[in-house]
């Protein structure tokens, strides 16, 4: 399956990256913008020129960009599988019963400001773009806005005053609506227009809180549900962390020398005046982290966790007597009364962190402790760029998040933070092959990219030894200690 993703008015393409990179289907990703579709032709036959040769096409496209998605699938029925449209509508005027659109004075007079005076006038709409919040995504936005030319900008605006009612009907493909209930640039009532206009009707996703950038702040949610909605229709096979880890459950041990330091680093950071009488190791691997605390907690009952069957009883055989649960971190089931929460580079998979914080609250006992190491940004970043430059259009190693977002979401969510350290290693390899062979061993990219050719693949290797000395690859952490707000 292969995804064209398109961004809305005045933002460039990238906008969406973090969605495509979390969607867990194989595939080419490439991502356009309205004004990367800015030419002499229409936006229709600009965007045809840019993926006629892509088979099997699914169109992901938000605001502006849903609207020429929607043309396009219509137009060229034949190519398009699927269609996503988030943000987005059919007609965003007031015109002709549709009274939930934008104002055409009002369209007008945006028109004239961005020509006129450019930065107020975007500024005031970027400010409804981020609402409800434009702490975390405003200037952001602006400094995109304001590098586009403004006669570009003016022809995306005219764009808007398209009517697309009347070939709503003709769309062939499924069609997912994500929409959300406080966008204040797209009312939900427009994109529930859009739905209604399609015969039989579309599968609508509606979330809340998020704005017109809901993709953008919870790409992992729209992600999840872009995945039920293409399994469901086209029955597309999803690329699972738990398969790329299952597969890697009998080498894991003989090649996992960071992940050990890592948890190793993570012990020193847990008290050593407490005494538990409950411990939870999530996502616990093959058992080396709960082995270490059932060293030094040795009364403690203790729980493992982890989303691989295979990796269960290969942690159970080397721990003995422990507790054991098989599922995804946010479906804890039956587990509630913890001391201490224990996770080693694990946790930074989770499709929803905040969903996961939020429950690990719920079952700690007041006081308790949580101990945590994730995967920062800049881990593999020696493979990521490269890879990034042999195969742009494919589906890269997923994106991983800075230590401070993660302190947020933990101390957003009922925690006070105790304290906090970035473990940051190379590690070296006598050769690529054993460093590439080394990763396929630790399942450490969770299976969610997709597979280089031959020639991809000797082209890289090719650029690694080009750029480097040596093998080597760098692994960034972050540990956190947090205990429980009372």
């Amino acid at each position: 399956m292969n995804f064209c993703f398109i961004s809305g008015f005045s933002q460039n393409a990238l906008s969406l990256e973090r969605l495509g990179k979390s969607i867990n289907i194989p595939g080419q990703r490439l991502y356009l913008s309205p004004e990367k579709l800015t030419g002499k032709q229409p936006y229709l036959e600009n965007l045809h020129e840019i993926i006629k040769d892509i088979d099997n096409l699914v169109l992901v496209a938000w605001s502006l960009g849903g609207t020429i998605a929607l043309e396009y699938a219509v137009k060229y029925s034949e190519k398009v599988k699927a269609l996503i449209v988030i943000s987005g509508t059919s007609c965003y005027l007031t015109q002709a019963g549709n009274i939930a659109g934008i104002e055409p004075e009002r369209m007008q007079a945006l028109i004239k400001g961005v020509v006129n005076t450019k930065k107020q006038s975007l500024k005031r709409f970027i400010s409804l773009l981020c609402s409800p919040d434009t702490d975390q995504s405003f200037n952001r936005c602006y400094l995109e806005a304001l590098s586009v030319p403004s006669e570009i900008l003016v022809h995306n605006l005219e764009y808007y005053k398209a009517d697309f009612r009347q070939i709503c009907s003709e769309i062939k493909c499924p069609l997912l609506v994500v929409h959300d209930s406080d966008d204040r640039v797209v009312p939900l009532a427009q994109g529930q227009l859009l739905s209604e206009l399609v015969v039989g009707g579309a599968r609508k996703f509606i979330t809340s809180g998020q704005g017109h950038l809901l993709h953008h702040r919870q790409p992992e949610l729209v992600a999840r549900e872009i995945e039920k909605f293409l399994e469901k229709f086209l029955s597309v096979k999803l690329v699972s962390v738990e398969s790329s880890f299952s597969r890697a459950a009998n080498t894991y041990d003989q090649n996992s020398e960071i992940q050990r330091k890592i948890a190793d680093n993570l012990m020193h950071f847990i008290p050593e005046n407490i005494s538990p009488a409950s411990i939870l190791d999530l996502g616990t691997g093959t058992g080396y982290l709960a082995s270490a605390v059932k060293e030094r907690f040795p009364d403690a009952e203790i729980t493992i966790n982890d989303i691989s069957p295979e990796m269960i009883e290969v942690a159970k055989n080397k721990l003995g007597a422990v507790q054991s649960f098989c599922g995804d971190f946010k479906d804890l089931l039956g587990i509630s009364k913890i001391d201490l929460i224990v996770s080693s580079a694990a946790l930074h998979w989770a499709n929803s962190f905040d969903e996961v914080i939020k429950k690990l609250h719920q079952i700690l006992n007041p006081n308790g402790l949580l101990a945590i190491s994730l995967m920062l940004d800049g881990t593999l970043f020696e493979l990521r760029s490269l890879r990034q430059e042999v195969a742009p259009k494919k589906k890269q190693f997923p994106i991983l998040n800075e230590l401070e977002y993660f302190k947020s979401e933990i101390e957003k969510n009922g925690f006070d933070i105790i304290k906090t350290e970035i473990f940051d290693e190379k590690i070296y390899f006598k050769s690529f092959d054993q460093l590439i062979n080394s990763i396929k061993k630790t399942g450490v990219t969770g299976g969610n990219t997709d597979r280089l050719t031959s020639d991809e693949f000797r082209k890289l290797k090719e650029l690694y030894i080009q750029k480097y000395n040596q093998a080597q690859l760098t692994y960034k952490a972050g540990l956190i200690l947090a205990t429980k707000k009372i």
